[in-house]
């Protein structure tokens, strides 16, 4: 399957990225659907998303903006219509080519 990219927001201002790289990630919810929160190395948030077998990746200034902007960067779909659950090595292998994670993710849970 191809990544279904959006080259034109792989930009900040005059800095062109071939791959996005994610600093820190959180895990805020683990099924139906599975999501993460995190930032980039330049700063800018990121919000994944993967529910009805669709892996949706949003990327912007602030939080708010990743959130509303969700499939921005990536909307891929990789199950089927009723599939909720994404562990974060599938998460890793279906954007490799996109975006560099870091080793692990962190789980809100684990902050408590």
């Amino acid at each position: 399957m191809q990544l279904s990219r959006r080259p034109s927001l792989h930009k900040l201002g005059d800095m062109a990225e071939s791959v996005i790289t994610v600093r820190a990630l959180i895990r805020t919810c683990s099924s139906c659907p599975s999501q993460w929160e995190g930032q980039t190395r330049d700063g800018r948030f990121v919000y994944v998303r993967y529910r009805w077998g669709t892996l949706s990746i949003g990327i912007g200034a602030s939080r708010e903006e990743s959130i509303k902007h969700s499939g921005n960067l990536l909307d891929k779909e990789l199950g089927d219509h009723l599939d909720g659950i994404l562990e974060f090595e599938q998460l890793r292998a279906a954007t490799a080519d996109l975006i560099e994670w870091p080793d692990t993710d962190e789980s809100v849970n684990s902050r408590v």
